[in-house]
């Protein structure tokens, strides 16, 4: 009748003859496991032991979106690589080392970062990032020897946020300086995610910038391994480490249409981003 709650129901029609039960019809959802073959090597996005993200659990809700722009400020993206192709952003980015519109990546770093955050999922092909679907901006301020000038970050930031990035990831660190402050300041509505290094230290005593930071678009990203325990080499830091992230033998992209396992905060902070 109307107004009968659902188990009044189920109790009412139980109570007639020939009903073996009653119940409420469930809405069920799809469990949302990618067909890449790779998956099951991603320990940082689903294992048996749950020292992952719980990946599944969440593309039970979402897998990514195409309208969010994330920025890899790194060595340059592979933007050829058969899993990132189809989620590389539609102008690729921009190379301020070479000071040209071909962000090639000549040192693999970005690349690898670039999987984690978003290998394309589901298409049958090697891994899975994070995200399914996301637009991936290719920003190189990173040399092939891995290193990167102030002002190339600087000048990466700046053009991420003015081209729509919503998210923008920095595996990288080392001492502080105003400039970058300034230009994550001045970009207030997009997120900073940054890796708290590799030395073993306390952040709080000897800081790693631009992670220690204090902006509030900041998250700094410590590391974990595969028993859910901080790993050994990560930096950490009660007020200047925001939270930690799978960062032990992560398999990702690199150049070449091939893959890798790689350790460092540099690899947990694109599960974050």
């Amino acid at each position: 009748e109307p107004g009968m709650s659902v188990p009044a129901a189920a109790a009412a029609f139980e109570r007639r003859a020939g009903v073996r039960y009653a119940q409420p019809n469930h809405l069920y959802r799809l469990a949302a496991t990618p067909n890449d073959p790779s998956f099951r090597s991603l320990w940082g996005l689903h294992q048996t032991s749950d020292a992952d993200i719980d990946a599944p659990e969440a593309w039970d809700l979402t897998q990514g979106s195409e309208a969010v722009t994330v920025a890899v400020v790194d060595s340059g993206i592979d933007y050829t690589h058969p899993d990132l192709q189809a989620n590389i952003w539609v102008n690729r980015g921009w190379d301020f080392v070479n000071e040209d519109n071909d962000p090639m990546d000549d040192e693999s770093h970005g690349t690898h970062v670039a999987g984690t955050i978003g290998a394309r999922g589901n298409d049958g092909v090697g891994i899975t990032g994070v995200n399914w679907r996301v637009k991936l901006m290719a920003v190189k301020a990173g040399d092939d020897y891995g290193y990167l000038e102030e002002a190339w970050i600087v000048q990466a930031f700046q053009y991420a946020c003015a081209n729509g990035a919503k998210v923008i990831n920095g595996s990288f660190g080392g001492p502080g300086g105003n400039a970058i402050l300034n230009a994550i300041n001045a970009c207030p509505n997009a997120l900073f995610v940054f890796a708290a290094g590799n030395s073993g230290a306390n952040n709080d005593y000897v800081p790693v910038y631009p992670c220690s930071y204090g902006s509030p678009n900041i998250i700094c990203v410590a590391a974990t391994d595969s028993t859910d325990a901080l790993a050994s080499w990560s930096n950490y830091g009660v007020n200047s480490v925001d939270l930690a992230a799978p960062g032990a033998n992560i398999l990702s992209t690199i150049p070449g249409a091939v893959y890798d396992s790689w350790g460092g905060t540099s690899m947990a902070t694109p599960h974050v981003a």
